[in-house]
């Protein structure tokens, strides 16, 4: 019984057609092709850097106000904004909202595979979560058609001078990016044939070396 009355007083607010309070956020910046909403995700500031990221986040269209909810106000990111804190120029990681970011990593000495890691980290072990200037984001695509696989690509760039670089555009998943003990990015991903662990340069995102993973 004591959930009975909160569930019964939600669904008389939902009846009556309750909308959350008014925190003075915008819940509308833009709208893409579809005529979904476009919106600002939350703020984070890159360690050791000028820069800071906006999330570009996608509602469900057709809604003057908005569709989002809760502090993140939804989780299909269409964009990134890298923005620089001094001058407040800024740029977008991809040309459009037609591919969603799936995950977002800010590459350090420990493996995670959690959007969120780089500011964790940095926290509990600087030696070791000492930031290095480059992104890396997992970006879903589509297949062409309902029959087509959905595919991940694997963008790396540089928040000082903006390269970036498609180190890959057709895999079927990426588990985990970080910088090994040589300083060269790692990565743990998959493809149709099965797991790899790849090498890449931080300089030129040059692949270094590719190996399958025994399964």
């Amino acid at each position: 019984m004591r959930y009975a009355l909160p569930i019964l007083f939600l669904i008389s607010l939902s009846a009556c057609g309750y909308e959350r309070r008014d925190d003075g956020q915008p819940q509308q910046i833009a709208r893409d092709k579809s005529g979904a909403t476009l919106t600002f995700g939350n703020i984070d500031t890159v360690e050791g850097t000028r820069f800071f990221t906006i999330p570009i986040l996608r509602g469900d269209g057709g809604n003057g106000g908005g569709s989002f909810s809760g502090p993140y106000r939804g989780s299909d990111e269409r964009n990134r904004l890298i923005v620089d804190g001094s001058t407040g120029v800024s740029r977008r990681v991809l040309p459009n909202t037609d591919f969603e970011i799936v995950n977002w990593i800010e590459p350090t000495g420990k493996i995670s595979d959690d959007v969120s890691y780089a500011a964790d980290a940095a926290i509990e072990d600087q030696s070791s979560a000492r930031a290095i200037g480059l992104y890396a984001a997992v970006v879903k695509r589509p297949g062409r058609t309902d029959k087509d696989p959905t595919t991940y690509g694997l963008l790396f760039g540089k928040f000082e001078d903006g390269t970036q670089v498609w180190v890959s555009r057709d895999l079927a998943g990426v588990e985990a990016v970080w910088l090994t003990p040589a300083r060269k990015l790692a990565v743990v991903a998959a493809t149709a044939k099965g797991g790899v662990f790849r090498l890449y340069d931080p300089a030129d995102f040059h692949q270094l070396t590719e190996k399958d993973l025994a399964l």
